[in-house]
């Protein structure tokens, strides 16, 4: 009897250990990373203590002054009609529905009438750091730093952890083609 209590006791131990271990890690998932990990052809970095002066700030998610806070009516003000607007038809339900207005160079992402994301293609419109379409992905590493993930032909800067808040590079031949600010997910 004494021994299955003890056996009780050492099992409830042990959950409660592995509890406080996944809590930990969930928190600061960088105390049990490697230096990398490749899976694929994608690979997750490791940050070190020097790329935390590259950590993205609320000025990192703006793109010609407009931000996530800017209404429809702010962006149509600053940058005037959009050229096409896409509407999401295929949402389940009302508030998932998606709009994206299309200028030249520039699609902007809203959810009713919250802005989520910032997609650039064009020279015109740059990142809050100065990064361009055009740019070389050594000047992005610059700018930037070591990215959180490393794919064959993109990279990306999670803001402070948040894998679905994020700038994120496109490239082709090493060169930015594309560059997405914003909420990946409403």
């Amino acid at each position: 009897m004494k021994m299955k209590q003890n056996l009780l006791v050492y099992i409830s131990l042990a959950i409660f250990i592995i509890f406080v271990l996944a809590l930990v890690y969930f928190y600061n998932r960088s105390l049990f990373t490697y230096e990398s990990k490749t899976s694929g052809d994608s690979q997750h970095v490791v940050k070190s203590d020097a790329d935390k002066k590259f950590a993205l700030t609320g000025e990192d998610f703006q793109v010609n002054g407009l931000s996530e806070k800017s209404t429809k009516d702010l962006v149509e003000k600053a940058l005037g009609k959009p050229d096409k607007i896409e509407k999401d038809e295929n949402a389940v339900d009302e508030s998932s529905k998606t709009v994206v207005w299309e200028y030249d160079g520039l699609n902007i992402t809203f959810s009713t009438d919250r802005l989520l994301n910032f997609e650039i293609s064009s020279v015109k419109y740059s990142t809050a750091r100065g990064i361009k379409t055009g740019d070389s992905k050594e000047q992005v590493l610059k700018l930037y730093g070591t990215p959180d993930f490393d794919e064959t032909e993109s990279i990306g800067y999670y803001d402070n952890g948040n894998e679905v808040h994020l700038v994120c590079f496109a490239f082709k031949d090493n060169k930015v083609v594309s560059i997405f600010i914003g909420s990946a997910l409403d």
